[in-house]
């Protein structure tokens, strides 16, 4: 295990071993007590313990008009602090049109509508907008070009596309779904997490 895997596996059992109710009868678990870890795919349990807090957002775009496309952008503000990654998207539109996912490194600019997650863990921020890190927010305009880096489907007519994939957002870095045919509705949802950055993931950042 490298050392970045490490300091987190570290904060996380702080915050085991802090965690005490308030009928708690000692100050320490018993030295027979041995809990385990699972560190390669951490039950959510042991998410919350170090410190990955979960968010959702979801959006329905109207049809702009012709020559105009949807875009839903998720982006991590250069101060955050943060490491956000996005865990799942799921897209529809009212016709056959494509859609690009696309990456975008450095950028700070919001689109005009802005929206806050939506907790899922409910020892934290559940059911309600809440400060998220991360700014998730939408607009429509012209339809520009496609962009470099990303890639293009084709999300027919009411079809309902689910894309699960582990995309890490660094402070100062944007995820965008973009409409490539104008005129249509666009529903888009998006699952992230967010946690800590450690200082040894900026390096050469």
């Amino acid at each position: 295990m490298n050392e970045l895997g490490a300091s987190r596996i570290s904060r996380m059992l702080q915050r085991f071993f802090q965690v005490k109710g308030s009928n708690t009868p000692v100050p320490q678990l018993a030295p027979e007590i041995m809990p385990t870890f699972e560190t390669g795919n951490p039950p959510f349990d042991a998410l919350f313990l170090e410190g990955v807090i979960p968010y959702w957002r979801a959006v329905s775009i109207a049809a702009g008009g012709a020559g105009n496309g949807a875009t839903v952008r998720l982006r991590n503000p250069t101060a955050s602090g943060m490491v956000a990654v996005v865990k799942l998207i799921a897209t529809s539109c009212s016709g056959n049109g494509n859609i690009e996912f696309q990456p975008i490194s450095d950028a700070s600019a919001d689109l005009t509508n802005v929206l806050q997650g939506v907790g899922r863990d409910g020892r934290s921020n559940f059911g309600a907008a809440q400060a998220s890190a991360c700014r998730f927010s939408y607009e429509t305009a012209a339809i520009s070009a496609f962009g470099t880096g990303g890639f293009m489907y084709n999300n027919g007519t009411l079809q309902a596309h689910r894309i699960e994939v582990e995309l890490a957002l660094f402070p100062g870095q944007i995820f965008q779904v973009r409409e490539q045919v104008g005129n249509l509705v666009l529903v888009c949802s998006m699952l992230w997490t967010e946690r800590p950055v450690d200082d040894g993931e900026l390096l050469g950042r």
